[in-house]
């Protein structure tokens, strides 16, 4: 009996650490609705359980981006597209772990938080300074001015204003190449080959380039990942 007792606990034990494995992954789970496509990238909308999502397309080597709400229904999704959540250069300040005499500058891309190469000139006042790192120390003799100029190599010119005690400054860029926007696609269709999303091209007329080309029935679809 006593060995029975003990391998009932054990096996009540085993049941409430799946139960709770199971409540840990409902609460952070996310679906993802990904399209393949071959020798140039991929598509997918990122699915959050609060009923918000974020679209991503990687095709060569560019980046798109869509924010928004979403719906989901017997016949498939619906999407919402918001703008003002896509993100915008910012720079955040630190008052420790550096010396206070300096201010260290970490570039980060702006969509993946990540630390990246910045390649241009960093302006304060009348002293500018060149970088071709994630990272620039700059001594604080040589501030007199709490603006902050970037001259990026690929990036248009952008302003900021620090504050000067700070010892530590993360600017978040767009360093990577990507457009935010809203994306062409409002519904996804539900279908046994996966969620549909038909449109229709013009395929160009080489001989008379000036005509409308050939009308084509494209068809994508977007298969449910957990």
């Amino acid at each position: 009996m006593e060995f029975s007792f003990d391998h009932h606990l054990n096996s009540m034990e085993k049941l409430l650490l799946l139960s709770l494995l199971f409540l840990v992954k409902s609460l952070y789970a996310q679906d993802t609705l990904y399209h393949p496509i071959p020798m140039l990238g991929h598509e997918k909308y990122i699915l959050h359980d609060d009923g918000t999502f974020i679209y991503r397309s990687h095709q060569c080597g560019f980046t798109s981006l869509s924010f928004g709400s979403y719906r989901k229904n017997v016949f498939g999704y619906t999407f919402d597209y918001d703008t003002t959540k896509c993100p915008k250069p910012a720079i955040h300040g630190i008052k420790k772990g550096f010396p206070s005499d300096s201010i260290m500058l970490f570039f980060n891309d702006i969509v993946y938080e990540k630390r990246l190469y910045y390649f241009g000139s960093v302006s304060i006042g009348d002293q500018t300074f060149e970088c071709q790192s994630d990272s620039l120390l700059i001594p604080k003799k040589l501030i007199k001015s709490n603006s902050l100029i970037l001259k990026g190599e690929y990036s248009e010119n952008i302003t900021f204003t620090f504050d000067s005690t700070s010892t530590q400054l993360n600017l978040y860029l767009n360093l990577i190449a990507y457009e935010c926007g809203i994306n062409d696609i409002r519904k996804l269709k539900k279908t046994k080959h996966g969620y549909l999303n038909k449109f229709i091209v013009y395929d160009e007329n080489n001989e008379k380039s000036w005509k409308k080309g050939k009308k084509r029935i494209v068809r994508e679809y977007y298969q449910l990942r957990k």
